[in-house]
């Protein structure tokens, strides 16, 4: 889950803080997260993703990449394209 670790340090750095910092505000457990980084583990416990998540006010689903800030998939925004296509035909 190298893209895991990658969101969880970008989210890190826009907060000026370090992953150990973070760990320790959160209560996520530093060894799993450091694991994560080294490629010993390639995923974290729902528990540390959940603290992880609310630290940084995001869903776990963000942080696992399954949707965006906004909380939209792919799909969300292929659907909105394809309403907002619709909308400009019928409007003329």
């Amino acid at each position: 889950m190298y893209d895991l670790y990658k969101k969880i340090e970008e989210l890190c750095q826009n907060e000026g803080i370090t992953i150990n910092k973070m760990c320790k505000l959160s209560g996520a457990a530093q060894g799993s997260v450091a694991d994560l980084k080294s490629g010993r583990t390639k995923k974290l416990s729902a528990e540390n993703i959940s603290k992880i998540a609310a630290h940084f006010g995001v869903s776990t689903d963000y942080l696992l990449g399954r949707v965006d800030k906004y909380g939209l998939t792919d799909n969300d925004w292929i659907m909105m394209g394809s309403a907002y296509k619709t909308r400009r035909i019928l409007s003329g």
